[in-house]
């Protein structure tokens, strides 16, 4: 069974994938830092 965490993560991703947002677009929107959002999306962040 999948956590809540893994859930969401895996519709964010789908939602990304189907906007075509770049990294940079998406740390914007959330107000983090690139690097921030680069480290969740290789997984060396939760």
């Amino acid at each position: 069974m999948k956590t809540d965490g893994e859930l969401i993560s895996k519709h964010l991703m789908e939602l990304i994938t189907k906007r075509k947002l770049p990294i940079n677009r998406i740390a914007t929107l959330a107000d983090m830092s690139q690097s921030t959002v680069n480290a969740m999306f290789e997984e060396r962040s939760k």
